[in-house]
């Protein structure tokens, strides 16, 4: 018998307002800063890569929010 893997990803109707806003932001983030030498997206400055690693991001969404 095969157990089915659940994800750590909480589903949308878990999240409260402040959550889904950070979540939001976080996408937005991602999508802004996608990087084409890294995998991560990175935040570019005088061609120096700071890789938004999710620890970033979450900081960074908390602090817009």
């Amino acid at each position: 018998v095969k157990k089915l893997k659940t994800s750590n990803k909480p589903k949308e109707s878990d999240l409260n307002e402040n959550e889904l806003k950070q979540a939001q932001i976080i996408t937005e983030l991602r999508n802004k800063y996608k990087c084409s030498q890294h995998v991560t997206p990175c935040y570019v400055e005088n061609e120096r890569h700071l890789e938004l690693i999710p620890s970033r991001l979450v900081l960074w969404a908390h602090d817009i929010v």
